[in-house]
């Protein structure tokens, strides 16, 4: 999100929030752990340190039936960034009919813990897996936005592409034309809908004009 909108990935720092249970329950420890041990390891890939943070625990109460009971552990990470320049900050609302649109990223049959998997009452496969690469790739979008090359970005990650791409039009009041063969991955997906809404991670959708992409291309 931070580098969608025109922050350095270079320069991006993080916060913490952890909502959890009672720590001294085992399994609510163990969670807990295992959770800190992922933020790790996202720190570390990405180059993005956590300068600050706080915890909010013994979320729990005793319901009618005598028994306690905890929140679901929830972890909000927020992310802070430097954009070099205000003027090549970028909004996700479509700007100009004709305009084209990139997904840059691969999609993979990833709909584990998602929001559509969810409705349909199952996990729905593979849970998104880290990208060694997006790092780089999010420095060349950069790239592409200090250069004036990218009109609107948009984050797919929470409901995927159908709904990354549906939001994009609603704030731009202009529809859009996908083609769902052309997504980079999708001749290993057997569904469309797996590739609509799949929340493959570090993927951007970017919208670019006709007369850049072959700047947009190169970069």
């Amino acid at each position: 999100n931070a580098v969608a909108v025109g922050a350095d990935p270079d320069q991006i720092a993080l916060l913490d929030n952890f909502c959890w249970g009672n720590p001294q329950r085992p399994a609510a420890l163990g969670a807990l752990v295992r959770c800190a041990q992922g933020c790790y390891d996202a720190a570390t890939a990405y180059g993005a340190p956590f300068i600050s943070g706080k915890d909010s625990l013994n979320n729990e109460y005793t319901g009618a039936d005598g028994q306690r009971h905890a929140i679901p552990g929830t972890l909000l990470i927020s992310a802070v960034g430097i954009a070099p320049d205000v003027a090549c900050a970028t909004t996700m609302d479509l700007k100009t009919p004709g305009n084209l649109l990139y997904l840059v990223g691969e999609t993979r049959a990833e709909l584990g813990g998602s929001h559509y998997a969810e409705m349909r009452g199952s996990m729905g496969g593979a849970l998104p897996r880290p990208v060694p690469e997006a790092l780089e790739r999010w420095r060349a979008v950069h790239r592409a936005m200090r250069a004036g090359l990218v009109q609107a970005c948009h984050d797919p990650s929470e409901g995927g592409l159908g709904v990354a791409v549906a939001e994009m039009c609603l704030a731009g009041q202009l529809g859009a034309e996908i083609d769902l063969a052309a997504v980079p991955g999708a001749a290993d997906i057997a569904s469309d809908d797996a590739v609509l809404f799949a929340e493959s991670l570090s993927r951007l959708v970017v919208e670019v004009a006709p007369s850049d992409a072959a700047a947009f291309d190169r970069l």
